[in-house]
């Protein structure tokens, strides 16, 4: 598998503004830097070189001083005659020589000198203020006082070591006596010099507060550069420190050899520093002021860390949100590579799809309407295969008075005018058969909106459209069956009225109440009076009939108690049971208390129930009657053996109530029974299983009907087990509505109306 390594594009950018950042941020701390530290140079030498002339100032003002306290001395007429009376004299011990000695004495006293020395012409020290002094290094004193004594002019002697290896800086000056009008030479007057006490300390003396910065005053010996005072970093050197000229990185040996002005090298121990060199004429001295780089670069140095730091801590801030902005970055690409390929797998997988659905005819159309692409669907419905309709008009699949009618580019106008076209029609297969059709027409546009093909979407409805003609005609056939329950109610209202007055004058006329009738005549008012009777319990049943299919039948539910109420039912059965010599068993509940029910409904469906086992008993034949109170569990446990088949009419399962607890009646009998291929035809309205039934035991055929429907009003339910010739047993459960005993001794309940809307059945107290 080759993997791409390339740099993602979309990383390019953030990647080189992060680069760019950070070389800006490098750059600018740089040139930050550098001119901050050229700065702090200009202001380090400017500094050095003000130091360093301030000092030569000094020193040049510190040895007029010197010249100016020896010139004054010279020329101090009573000192020079009293020194010159002593001399003539052969310098004795007297008074003379104490008032010279106590007159040098104050002078070094003044002053602070080491020491001060009087030589004759001949250079030998003849008195002086401290007799360490007396014998000093006789030959070098003795050269410079002959040197001055030749000259007339004063010396200033170099820095030596003196006795106790302690430093000393000598003068010599000649001393004059006028004679006559000339000026002559009488001696010369030596000062012992302490460079520690005067000199030096104005070499150590820093204006500002530096602790590599020094002073170094230097001079040209036997090839070297000698250091005359002391160096910081190194004790008690003074004139015993030297370098050799040829080091010409080192400050001192360039003063030495007379240069100035600022220059950078490194110092005796080989330290990087910053100087500046000046020259002190007067004694052929060279000055160095110095200071350590290191020293004078610390603030720079010490701000470019701060710099340093703070600019890491924004490149890291800003790598962060880099890192951060890149990840996200890396996120939405990754999502969008992965919904691109998603999209692929979806485009590919709909390729698939499309083009193995078999339930629609997906066809691709060019702007022209010229077929482009074909998939299996159009191929199982149409019969074509995509060879066939390649760049053909799809008119090919619109029936031929469609075609002549121009159909076809009718509808591709409408669908590249308005973006869309759909209608159910007719279209043609291959072999000539016609299927009735949706087809949805979808217009294709580009990115600048424009036309570029069209999408044809055509599905086979012809199973929907007989659905739809099928519901059409259950909806006509359920409105007749709504207009005949209207029709048989109405006509019911009608026909009893007449008839109930036939029944009353037909009773009143049996009874005899307009007189007395013959045989003939009571025989025949008795056929009226039973047949109204009977024509009137079928108008009732129609009308009750009617009322349950129209959903207006209405519960009026009260309190009974159900032993009575029950006892009732089989009373009003037991005397045409007992007139066909049929047994009729009572199996009542004894503690079945009181229950809520309509009662008049109630009865009915036991009156039919029992009727229709004494019209389908035969002679000497049994019903047993029973009633209890049933679970939900067990409400249908109808006891089945190998002859016998159990028919549920309403599972209960299936019943829409809340109810647990009901009312089981059942009715058994042991009459002709129902054979199995018949159970289907009980619950038919005015239908009975064998019309010679019909004729033989009489009646409509709405007797089961209406028990069902009550059963049902209550929210109940009810089930058959029958077999030929073995006798039927019906049973029907009513919802327990129970009361307590309370409630029952009140005798105040309203009725409860439960309204039948065939649909929901909505309780009403």
């Amino acid at each position: 598998m080759n993997v791409d390594t390339r740099f993602p594009n979309f990383l390019v950018k953030p990647f080189l503004l992060l680069m760019a950042f950070a070389l800006s941020i490098i750059l600018t701390g740089l040139i930050i830097f550098q001119y901050q530290k050229n700065i702090i140079l200009e202001r380090s030498e400017d500094n050095l070189a003000s130091i360093a002339n301030l000092k030569v100032e000094r020193i040049e003002y510190w040895l007029d001083g010197l010249e100016r306290d020896a010139s004054i001395i010279s020329k101090d007429y009573y000192f020079t005659t009293l020194l010159e009376q002593w001399l003539l004299a052969g310098a004795p011990d007297n008074a003379d020589r104490n008032n010279i000695l106590k007159r040098l004495k104050n002078i070094e006293d003044n002053n602070k000198y080491a020491a001060l020395s009087l030589l004759n012409l001949a250079g030998q020290t003849i008195l002086s203020t401290n007799n360490i002094t007396m014998n000093p290094d006789n030959d070098s004193i003795k050269e410079q006082a002959i040197n001055v004594i030749r000259t007339e002019k004063m010396i200033l002697g170099e820095i030596n070591l003196g006795q106790k290896e302690k430093l000393k800086m000598s003068m010599l000056v000649p001393l004059f006596v006028e004679s006559k009008g000339a000026r002559q030479i009488i001696g010369v007057l030596y000062f012992s010099i302490h460079p520690e006490q005067f000199l030096f300390p104005m070499l150590d003396a820093w204006p500002v507060d530096r602790l590599s910065a020094e002073t170094l005053l230097v001079r040209r010996d036997s090839g070297k550069a000698l250091y005359l005072n002391e160096v910081r970093r190194k004790k008690d050197l003074s004139l015993s420190m030297s370098i050799p000229l040829n080091q010409e990185d080192i400050p001192g040996t360039n003063a030495v050899n007379g240069k100035t002005g600022f220059f950078r090298g490194v110092d005796y121990q080989n330290i990087p520093v910053i100087s500046y060199l000046s020259q002190v004429p007067r004694m052929d001295w060279g000055m160095v002021a110095k200071v350590d780089e290191a020293e004078v670069y610390a603030p720079i140095y010490r701000r470019a860390r701060q710099l340093i730091w703070m600019g890491g801590i924004l490149f890291v801030a800003v790598s962060l949100a880099t890192w951060l902005y890149i990840r996200r970055a890396l996120v939405v690409e990754l999502a969008r590579l992965q919904a691109d390929k998603q999209l692929k797998k979806s485009e590919e997988s709909l390729r698939l799809l499309v083009s193995s659905v078999r339930d629609y005819a997906i066809i691709m159309l060019d702007v022209d309407g010229r077929i482009s692409s074909w998939n299996k669907g159009a191929e199982y419905i149409t019969g074509y295969t995509f060879a066939d309709v390649i760049g053909e008009f799809f008119s090919c699949l619109y029936p031929h008075e469609e075609i002549i009618a121009g159909q076809p580019q009718k509808e591709l106008q409408v669908a590249r005018e308005l973006g869309r076209f759909e209608i159910n029609g007719w279209k043609i297969c291959k072999n000539g058969t016609r299927f009735w059709a949706n087809t949805v027409i979808a217009a294709i546009n580009s990115t600048d909106n424009k036309v570029i093909g069209f999408a044809q979407v055509t599905r086979d409805i012809s199973e929907q459209r007989q659905g739809e003609q099928l519901r059409a005609e259950s909806e006509a056939l359920r409105h007749a069956s709504q207009m005949k329950s209207e029709f048989l109610a109405s006509m019911s209202h009608e026909l009893r009225t007449p008839l109930n007055a036939i029944i009353g004058f037909s009773e009143v006329i049996r009874d005899g109440l307009v007189g007395e009738l013959s045989q003939q005549q009571s025989k025949y008012i008795g056929n009226i009076f039973e047949s109204g009777q009977h024509l009137l319990s079928l108008i009732n049943d129609v009308l009750d009939l009617s009322k349950v299919e129209a959903g207006k039948m209405i519960l009026d539910i009260e309190t009974f108690q159900l032993t009575s109420l029950l006892h009732d039912c089989t009373s009003m059965i037991k005397e045409k049971a007992l007139s066909r010599n049929i047994e009729l068993i009572e199996d009542v509940q004894a503690d079945l208390g009181f229950m809520q029910c309509d009662g008049r409904k109630l009865k009915q469906i036991i009156y039919n129930l029992l009727s229709n086992a004494v019209k389908f008993t035969p002679r000497g034949g049994t019903i047993i009657f029973s009633a209890c109170h049933a679970v939900r569990a067990n409400v249908i446990m109808i006891t089945e053996d190998n002859s016998w088949k159990t028919r549920l009419i309403n599972e209960v399962d299936d019943v829409e109530t809340t109810f647990d607890e009901f009312l089981e009646i059942t009715v058994h009998d042991t009459g002709i029974g129902i054979s199995e291929n018949n159970l289907n035809k009980l619950f038919q309205p005015f239908t009975q299983i064998d019309s010679s039934l019909s004729r033989k035991f009489g009646g409509t055929g709405l007797g089961l009907v209406m028990v069902k429907a009550l059963a049902h009003l209550h929210g109940g339910f009810m089930a058959v087990s029958s077999a030929e010739d073995k006798g039927a047993c019906f049973k029907v459960w009513i919802p327990w509505r129970d009361v307590s005993v309370k409630d029952v001794s009140l005798s105040v309940n309203p009725p409860i109306q439960i309204k039948d809307e065939n649909i929901d059945r909505n309780l009403v107290k």
